[in-house]
């Protein structure tokens, strides 16, 4: 292994910084597409790295995991070939102990680390593999200490150190968290994980100690215990070969199926004779070369484990620390490829909340397009139709008025056409005179005629009535996707509904998203229909247009209108007949004067109905905007509504985006780190 993946180079390695980088942003990613984090356990934890990074251990560390009473003590007692850790068939261990090598020449000895960081030193070994046992040490002197280190002259320990932790499924929680704390903490290069032959099968198990090891891809060592129980005298038995151990249905093959991405080995291993066989070849190690021993520590499953580490550490423990930084690498590898997943998950949320919200935009589009566009047509077409009547009611009322006035007025005329001075300063003022004397006479006849208030009345009326239409195919609409949400079949077009209705939209309603696109609409239609509100709404509406309508369109005709309490529309239609109104062409009266006072009056009516088109087109101009305001009010949140969920969109797609390409990254990364890991 080269010198950039050395121990020492590891802690700056580019890799490693963009892997934590990677791991920000994918963490960033998930919590805003609200994927479940319980399903990616490596995005609860990213300060990992930097712990491992600075453990203060330069040692190879085995932690041994397991369900309580699973032989974790008697498999370390093995490797010792003593009666270290006092084992049981009830929960023992209550607090982590990590075995060690003594200096050279040292006593043995271990000490205490508490929760707080103090150190206390044991009077003797017994005195703290005694506290260590749950029945000799109360739980709560347990939980206030973080570890118990055991400092042993043991040569097998040289560069290595072994982290013993309470069992899985412990009567107290609290000595169980402390296991999964640990695996968490990445404090260890290889885990060792101890079954009993009829209580490997344990779903349970490899799902809580599955989610702590999500970073361990291929590090841990699945170690059946008590495979000689019964049998250690037949030497014809080897439970390699056993059909119950290694058949379809036995412990093994579940064991790599289950464990398959985190599982190095399944090696069958007897803790009792591996102990009794390491101490006689402390005894006496000439026993190595000797050809039965050997077969018994093959058949024991202790060849095999030690195989396990020499492939790792070397024959002597010279690869320590091409093994750690393997280790580190191995882990990290394992890590992008699961920050990946969760990069992938995120990307497919994302990839699928765009999706709901386009169904909403499209819905919405179709809504406009079926429903609310041709219901804004009839309502326009419905609003020239009441322009054109009243037009023609307007025109009448006008040309009688004015009719009357000029009959009123005769002698007036009569005197303008006997002047002998030709439109001199006295005729133009005699002719205002009668251009207000007609006006007025207009103004007081569309007055009595209460022709502003029943034009704004009937406007409301039909306003109400198209908002209500509106309402009721929205709703129709509404239900009936909600009706194909539910059964996922084709809802009939009713062939009674008029063309350009809801009818159109019914047959291929978007389902539920069709109902979310109209709920907003529905909503604002409530409001803009409920009595109180309308009636506010319809009052300071009057008042703003009013305002606008006496700068516009004749302030002096615009306030008396406003002074009868006319609505919008009307105010405005009132300053345009004004304009309209005046002046008359005086001196074409004059000429027509000496036809006779009832001609006189006919010309005067004949003017109105000749003018009749421009009073539609300005009654039209005059309502259309309010009815048109109407309706966008209505709609408006809606569209607002609408841009809002493009936006969300837009956003969903450019995070989707950023999810997929960190997703290639960490994958490239993973492969690169498994590279120089193999390197």
């Amino acid at each position: 292994m080269g010198a950039s993946t050395s121990w020492e180079n590891l802690k700056g390695d580019p890799s490693l910084v963009q892997l934590k980088n990677l791991s920000g942003q994918v963490a960033e990613l998930a919590r805003a597409a609200k994927v479940d984090m319980a399903r990616f356990p490596s995005l609860a934890d990213l300060d990992w790295l930097d712990r491992v990074l600075h453990r203060t251990s330069s040692m190879f560390t085995i932690i041994v995991i397991g369900q309580v009473s699973a032989g974790k003590s008697s498999f370390i007692n093995s490797l010792l070939g003593r009666k270290l850790l006092v084992p049981s068939d009830r929960p023992t261990d209550g607090v982590v102990s990590v075995l060690q090598a003594a200096n050279p020449g040292e006593p043995e000895y271990a000490e205490k680390v508490m929760t707080t960081g103090h150190i206390e030193r044991f009077a003797s070994m017994e005195e703290a593999t005694k506290f260590l046992r749950q029945q000799d040490t109360p739980a709560e002197q347990q939980l206030r200490c973080r570890e118990v280190r055991l400092h042993l002259q043991e040569p097998w320990l040289r560069h290595l150190r072994i982290v013993n932790t309470p069992g899985l499924g412990d009567r107290l929680q609290a000595f169980e968290r402390a296991a999964l704390q640990y695996l968490h903490e990445d404090e260890s290069d290889l885990v060792v994980w101890t079954f009993f032959p009829e209580a490997a099968a344990n779903s349970e198990e490899i799902g809580v100690f599955g989610d702590a090891l999500a970073r361990r891809r291929g590090a841990v060592v699945g170690v059946v215990t008590r495979c000689l129980e019964g049998k250690e005298n037949d030497d014809n038995y080897d439970p390699k070969t056993d059909p119950s151990l290694v058949g379809d249905t036995g412990v093994g093959p579940w064991l790599k199926k289950n464990l398959g991405q985190y599982l190095q080995d399944v090696i069958f291993y007897d803790s009792h004779a591996v102990r009794r066989l390491v101490q006689r070849m402390r005894e006496n190690p000439e026993l190595q070369s000797d050809a039965a021993f050997i077969g018994q520590l093959e058949r024991t499953g202790y060849a095999q484990f030690q195989r396990a580490l020499t492939s790792r550490l070397g024959t002597d423990r010279e690869r320590v620390q091409e093994a750690r930084v393997a280790s580190v690498l191995k882990r990290c590898s394992g890590h992008a490829v699961s920050i990946a997943l969760a990069a992938e998950a995120a990307e497919q949320v994302l990839l699928q909340q765009a999706d709901t919200e386009k169904e909403q935009i499209v819905a919405w589009q179709k809504v406009e397009k079926d429903i609310i566009g041709p219901s804004r047509t009839r309502f326009k077409e419905d609003i020239r139709s009441l322009a054109q009547d009243r037009s023609k009611e307007l025109v009448t009322v006008m040309g009688n008025s004015a009719a009357d006035a000029v009959e009123d007025n005769f002698g007036l005329l009569g005197t303008l056409g006997r002047s002998l001075v030709s439109w001199t300063g006295v005729c133009d003022s005699a002719a205002d005179a009668l251009n207000k004397k007609i006006g007025d006479a207009v103004d007081d006849a569309i007055g009595r005629a209460r022709f502003y208030e029943r034009l704004d009345e009937a406007m409301q009326r039909l306003t109400k009535e198209h908002l209500l239409a509106l309402e009721k195919d929205l709703k129709q609409a509404s239900q009936v996707g909600d009706e194909r949400g539910r059964s996922g079949a084709t809802v009939p077009v009713d062939p009674g509904r008029p063309a350009g209705g809801a009818g159109d939209v019914l047959g291929d309603a978007l389902s539920g998203a069709l109902k979310g696109a109209v709920s907003a609409i529905l909503k604002s239609l409530a409001k803009n229909l409920e009595k109180r509100a309308a009636a506010a709404a319809a009052k300071e509406a009057a008042g703003q247009a009013t305002k606008q309508a006496a700068t516009k369109a004749g302030e002096a005709a615009a306030k008396q209108v406003a002074q009868k309490g006319a609505g919008a529309a009307a105010a405005r239609i009132a300053g345009i007949v004004t304009l309209v109104l005046v002046p008359f062409d005086i001196a074409k009266l004059v000429k027509d004067f000496k036809k006779g006072r009832q001609n006189l009056a006919e010309t005067v009516r004949t003017r109105y109905q000749a003018d009749r088109p421009t009073y539609d087109a300005r009654i039209f101009d005059g309502l259309w905007p309010t009815a048109d305001e109407a309706l966008s009010t209505v709609l408006s949140e809606a569209r607002a509504s609408l841009d809002e969920r493009k936006g969300i969109r837009a956003r969903y797609l450019e995070s989707a985006q950023q999810a997929s390409a960190v997703y290639q990254s960490l994958n490239d990364l993973a492969a690169r780190l498994s590279e120089r890991m193999r390197g």
